[in-house]
């Protein structure tokens, strides 16, 4: 983790060592309303991104397991 802001809503974080070939990697995840989209409530947006990040990653071990 380089940096987080709760109230910007962003982090960075690098990737150091991984256990595909990228290395010195930095990101930055950034979320923000769209322009004229109603916001949704914190408990739905934390559902909806959890999924998406469990179903990438489950997907990502069965790539590296084999």
């Amino acid at each position: 983790m380089e940096g987080f802001s709760e109230r910007e809503r962003h982090y960075t974080y690098t990737i150091l060592q991984a256990p595909f070939p990228v290395r010195g990697c930095v990101s930055t995840l950034r979320v923000h309303a769209g322009p004229g989209e109603p916001g949704v409530a914190e408990a739905e947006a934390v559902d909806l991104f959890t999924g998406i990040y469990s179903e990438g990653l489950n997907a990502l071990h069965g790539t590296l397991a084999g």
